[in-house]
């Protein structure tokens, strides 16, 4: 009898299962529903043995295992700057206009500016009180100063524009 055409016997759940042709069997164990160490019989043999003890031991290829399913990708976490909210053009030109001491420049994030437009209307301020109204003139300029910025200044001190 041609090997490929042998018919085999097996033990499964205690039960014996068979004949099967020998391709039936070894497809039965690559797909687990047999295992490799379950007893086996074909004619010629004198015992039952373990497949892995029969002639069929080198084509029992063990299958590999199955790969684990791939892990979510992860990905560190997105470190964002925190989202500042953006200036009212309108606080701005009205801080500008009405108060007019450098606050407006404060109000946007320009520091240097605003201190620099405070220090002088203080200056004015005191040239005014103490040296009846020399200052006044400082005053007015810095007052104007901000109306100009109030007209021409479109961004914060961050680069984002007003909103309206």
């Amino acid at each position: 009898m041609d090997a490929g055409r042998a018919h085999w016997f097996y033990v499964q759940a205690g039960e014996r299962r068979g004949p099967v042709l020998e391709a039936e069997l070894l497809a039965l164990v690559r797909s687990g529903a047999v295992a490799r160490d379950a007893l086996a019989w074909t004619e010629g043999m004198a015992t039952w043995q373990p497949l892995q003890a029969t002639r069929l031991a080198g084509a029992l290829v063990p299958t590999p295992p199955t790969p684990p399913p791939p892990a979510a990708a992860t990905f560190p976490p997105i470190q964002q700057e925190p989202v500042a909210e953006r200036k009212s053009r309108i606080a701005y030109i009205l801080l500008a206009v009405l108060v007019g001491f450098g606050v407006h420049n404060f109000y946007a994030g320009y520091m240097q500016r605003g201190v620099l437009q405070l220090v002088l209307w203080c200056t004015g301020l005191a040239g005014t009180v103490v040296c009846c109204g020399v200052g006044a003139p400082l005053i007015v300029g810095v007052w104007i100063w901000g109306i100009v910025e109030a007209c021409t200044v479109a961004l914060d001190a961050r680069g984002a524009p007003f909103r309206n």
